[in-house]
């Protein structure tokens, strides 16, 4: 990652803090896609908030349709919460 230039721990708090989004599909789907990515490299930072991240995982698998999610991506999400 690039701890020098992206405060990614204080981002991912302040993220964290207002996911799920109940208004914006578009922004709810790019935090859904931050957090697999971050999932998908390890990042260590994810431990602490584990359960918030699977409760927003599950909302996206509840809301596929809304929030416009592809079977790549639902499929990710099923292998994260197993």
């Amino acid at each position: 990652m690039f701890p020098d230039y992206i405060p990614l721990d204080q981002a991912l708090v302040n993220i964290l803090s207002i996911a799920p989004l109940k208004g914006d599909a578009m922004e709810e789907k790019t935090i859904i896609k931050f957090l697999i990515f971050l999932i998908e490299n390890n990042c260590s930072l994810l431990l602490v908030h584990i359960e918030k991240i699977i409760e927003i995982l599950i909302d996206a698998l509840i809301s596929l349709k809304k929030y416009k999610i592809k079977e790549i991506l639902k499929i990710k999400i099923i292998n994260i919460i197993k």
